[in-house]
């Protein structure tokens, strides 16, 4: 995509905004909407691509990916109506060569730019999160820390509390998970917490690759 509005494929995606009134237009209306009105084609196909436009110049088509839920800006080009160079014409020969959808790289860069919002949050954010499952206990608590989900439940047995702690495997790695649990109880060894079936409140969705795991402390 950065090739489509000449830029570098090492360009912040804010400094790409400031540049490009198209990506601008995509922050804008694919924040508040995860497609447009107007699909690529008469069907869209499996894998809908769906119409962004910025004035009269500029065109772009959007994918929604819900397993990874991340809207992608698969292309952008200048509309000249009728012309051979124009936006569409592009656009539907991109999708048939099977160019248009993201490559491994950008799978590889959505997963480091995830991990970075997580580690910049998760040392503020899960310690927040424990004091709340904590002041309403058998209760689960759930939190976005970056951009995954994080659902917390604490158990009281008389003078112990067993925290169960359940996250998506599909997006954060392990590395960040032991972030997590550092966050959480810094003083604890990794191999104090066990694994757990389910939480206490529900069964692990498996359809994200949920998984928990429980500590027990005084």
């Amino acid at each position: 995509m950065t090739d489509d509005v000449n830029d570098s494929c090492d360009a912040l995606f804010d400094e790409l905004v400031a540049r490009h009134g198209i990506i601008r237009a995509f922050k804008r209306e694919r924040r508040s909407a995860t497609s447009g009105t107007d699909t690529l084609g008469p069907s869209g196909g499996e894998r809908p691509l769906t119409v962004l436009r910025h004035t009269n110049n500029w065109r772009g088509v959007t994918w929604f990916e819900e397993k990874a839920a991340v809207v992608w800006l698969c292309a952008c080009a200048r509309h000249r109506s009728g012309q051979p160079n124009d936006a569409f014409p592009r656009f539907e020969s991109l999708r048939e060569a099977g160019y248009i959808w993201p490559t491994d790289d950008d799978y590889e860069a959505l997963a480091a730019d995830r991990g970075e919002q997580f580690a910049a949050f998760v040392v503020t954010d899960a310690p927040r999160l424990l004091a709340s499952a904590r002041a309403e206990p058998d209760t689960e608590h759930v939190l976005v820390i970056g951009r995954e989900p994080v659902a917390i439940v604490v158990q009281v047995v008389e003078t112990l509390e067993e925290t169960f702690v359940a996250v998506s495997g599909v997006n954060l790695l392990p590395s960040l998970f032991l972030l997590l649990l550092v966050a959480l109880y810094p003083d604890r060894r990794f191999d104090e917490w066990q694994p757990a079936q389910h939480l206490p409140t529900r069964q692990l969705d498996h359809t994200r690759a949920e998984f928990c795991l429980s500590i027990v402390h005084g």
